[in-house]
């Protein structure tokens, strides 16, 4: 018989039940979550179901002779069917992982950094940032993270950076060209302050020019995404942010602010928030979002000290589960029950997941696709679930034994309730139920 904290230690912390995993977690659930996190702990290398971005890059500008060599070739097209093999991938590597909290930080933590193949430029690229940027990070000190995604080439060429020309730069004064603020707004305002973050325009307006200088060869097959800083395109001068004055320094003014907006005790609440909002409820305590700022503020913003907080607080282990499974972690945790990793449970997932409205990779905002349960934990959403859980079950030939499905996730559910299920005319029906109920659908 599993306990009830190895059992929110499978759903709560991770991925969901798998077959292999009471063996791992055995009767010490939280040192298991807690192994994820350590430095000694190397996770196997994500999948990758792609070529190599120089490979990417050949087909995406190919030279008049390929051209003439392949001319059915549609380069669009071909990216397109990239960026399902990229969610395929992801899907895989989740399936697969013997570090589902881990993994569960990187989704997190890709929402909240969100790059988006909304973007045609982006298209078929996102899971290098995923990997580069995000990935290899996920557990060690935030400036460390925010560090990687902001030098990495598509977190710019999202959010407009690429284009961004201080006015008063050389080039600026050349050419009339000016500030995009994009990149510098969201930087407070999403990935470090927070919106309530004590910041205002003027301070946006003086990110932005820090953040000047950096440029992307997009289009050089040679040196695909190649990213440089060109002087002659930064903004001189002194910046003001939150009454702290920056003096002129060229190529380090961006790291320069990181460190300052890392520091910021603002950030640390932001942060630890969030956190304990993606893994406790919607509207998570106060003390243990408090407890989290000190531990950032005392560790240097060390995301694995963050989780230890999380860990032990008593808020995390109580049975009620009050956070929705977006639509994606619905599916893996699913086909978690049956012990599926293959391929083919990867496209059933992706495609379940875009039929409830998530497309993975390609959020509508650089706010990143939200995690609230009033958002995804509707009637109709739940008769959709019910629905592609039976198509799925039928597609991939799943067979399990009904009573473990239940002994998991309905151990407090009423006689009525399990009775329901075990009424159903069909297995498949069964497991349609399971997937579409609370039960299943709430952490």
């Amino acid at each position: 018989m599993i306990s009830d904290d190895a059992y929110l230690a499978m759903t709560r912390f991770g991925m969901g039940y798998r077959p292999d995993l009471p063996e791992q977690v055995g009767e010490a659930p939280r040192a298991w979550l807690r192994r994820q996190l350590s430095s000694d702990m190397q996770p196997r290398p994500p999948v990758t179901l792609i070529p190599d971005l120089k490979a990417r890059w050949a087909i995406r500008f190919p030279t008049p002779e390929e051209k003439r060599m392949a001319p059915e070739r549609d380069s669009y097209q071909t990216f397109v069917q990239y960026s399902d093999r990229i969610r395929d991938a992801r899907i895989m590597t989740a399936l697969q992982t013997e570090t589902p909290l881990r993994e569960r930080l990187v989704h997190f933590f890709f929402e909240h950094f969100t790059v988006s193949q909304t973007q045609p430029s982006l298209l078929g690229l996102t899971d290098l940032y995923e990997n580069e940027a995000i990935r290899p990070h996920v557990t060690g000190p935030f400036r460390t993270l925010l560090g990687a995604v902001m030098h990495h080439p598509l977190m710019h060429i999202y959010l407009n950076n690429n284009s961004s020309i201080g006015p008063n730069s050389q080039m600026g004064q050349k050419n009339g060209l000016g500030i995009n603020e994009n990149l510098g707004r969201e930087l407070l305002e999403l990935h470090t302050l927070g919106v309530s973050g004590g910041y205002k325009q003027s301070d946006v307006a003086a990110a932005a020019q820090m953040l000047t200088g950096w440029y992307i060869k997009y289009y050089d097959r040679n040196r695909p995404l190649d990213m440089m800083f060109l002087d002659s395109r930064h903004e001189p001068g002194t910046k003001i942010i939150l009454a702290r004055e920056f003096q002129e320094n060229g190529q380090k003014e961006m790291d320069d602010l990181l460190d300052f907006l890392a520091g910021h005790p603002s950030t640390a609440r932001f942060i630890s928030r969030k956190l304990a909002k993606y893994f406790i409820s919607d509207q998570p305590p106060d003390d243990v979002v408090q407890e989290m700022t000190a531990v950032y503020l005392a560790r240097d913003g060390r995301i694995d000290a963050m989780m230890d907080v999380l860990l032990d607080h008593p808020s995390s282990w109580q049975p009620q589960g009050q956070k929705v499974l977006l639509p994606e972690d619905w599916g893996i945790a699913f086909l978690n029950l049956f012990g599926l990793s293959t391929r083919e449970a990867a496209v059933e997932v992706r495609s379940a997941s875009q039929a409830l409205g998530h497309g993975v990779h390609a959020a509508r905002s650089p706010k990143g696709w939200p995690d609230d349960r009033d958002v995804w934990f509707s009637p109709g959403n739940m008769v959709l679930r019910a629905g592609l859980a039976a198509r799925m079950y039928e597609a991939l030939n799943c067979r399990d034994d009904l009573d473990t499905a239940l002994s998991i996730y309905f151990r407090n559910a009423s006689i009525d309730v399990l009775a329901t299920i075990r009424g159903a005319p069909t297995l498949k029906d069964a497991y349609g139920l399971i997937a579409a109920s609370p039960h299943f659908c709430l952490r």
